[in-house]
């Protein structure tokens, strides 16, 4: 009965609307084989090459549940991205590697980047996680990915489209998640960027989704990965107040005498020029015009 729900819903998704989920995360509020996340891909096709990009937040003690689970008629594992308290299990056609990550590397506050890509060509399969690459495996060479896929997050299908198992069921955050027919470049993840001629299957700007049991619709707990790199450089996350000395006629910037500061005052009467840029409209300038890059975390650029 429930793989034969599951299949209702996918077929209904087909006509369900797409939503731009920028700056929003789907929140999980506790482990439960009800509470779940159906994606929809834009195409149902094979792939003999993928990447998948998520991010997500849990402060469970000992991790042990499904991130992204993709079964089809022939496999339960698909593609399973699985997140263990040492690391994390990846199936692709119901065969598994581990990549083992140190709780120093698995730890970060606010949250955790991961992509996993995977190359039939060469069964060569990559995980990065908060931007760096763990040693290479190999698995599941010269497969192709199944068209017919159930894809949920937030659980482990150990049959079509069923058989959860609330142990194995997500509690957390969870966002910003892609998924394209092809291998990004080191550059993109260790970015956490994707070019902007690329087209995701699953697009966190553009999702078509069904939400299933308590699983809800928020702004994010923590600030986007832009913020912390505005901080690093104005140390508070605002533009950095001009520095000022004490003088004898009052507050003038430093190294600067009240007739130099008023000279400046008349020259820029004349010729104000551009106003300066907030630190992140400058980086994001700078990304644009260096990469033409759009960001993971549901931004397409300023």
């Amino acid at each position: 009965m429930e793989i034969f729900w599951l299949l209702l819903l996918a077929c209904f998704t087909q006509a369900a609307p797409r939503k731009n989920l920028q700056d929003q995360v789907f929140l999980f509020p506790k482990r439960s084989t009800s509470s779940y996340v159906l994606l929809k891909p834009s195409q149902n096709r094979e792939m003999e090459r993928f990447t998948i990009c998520l991010r997500f937040y849990s402060d469970l003690p000992n991790p042990n549940f499904g991130l992204f689970s993709a079964s089809s008629h022939h496999h339960n594992n698909e593609i399973l991205i699985f997140r263990q308290a040492d690391g994390y299990e990846v199936s692709v056609r119901n065969q598994v590697v581990v990549f083992k990550v140190s709780e120093e590397k698995g730890s970060r506050q606010g949250g955790e980047d991961l992509c996993v890509a995977w190359d039939s060509a060469t069964g060569i399969i990559q995980l990065w996680l908060n931007r760096i690459p763990l040693p290479r495996k190999v698995v599941a060479k010269g497969y192709r990915i199944q068209r017919d896929l159930i894809i949920l997050l937030g659980q482990d299908q150990d049959s079509y489209g069923g058989s959860l198992d609330a142990a194995q069921a997500f509690e957390g955050e969870l966002g910003a998640v892609y998924l394209w027919d092809t291998v990004l470049s080191a550059d993109q993840m260790r970015g956490f960027q994707w070019q902007e001629e690329s087209t995701p299957l699953l697009d966190w700007l553009d999702l078509s989704y069904e939400i299933k049991g308590e699983v809800m619709i928020v702004m994010p707990l923590s600030e986007s990965e832009s913020e912390e790199e505005d901080e690093q450089l104005t140390g508070s996350g605002s533009v950095a107040p001009l520095a000022v000395e004490e003088t004898g006629e009052g507050q003038s910037p430093a190294g600067q005498s009240r007739r130099e500061v008023e000279q400046g005052r008349g020259n820029s009467e004349e010729d104000p020029g551009p106003p300066p840029l907030h630190p992140r409209a400058l980086r994001e300038e700078r990304r644009r015009e260096q990469h033409g890059l759009h960001g993971l975390w549901g931004r397409k650029g300023p």
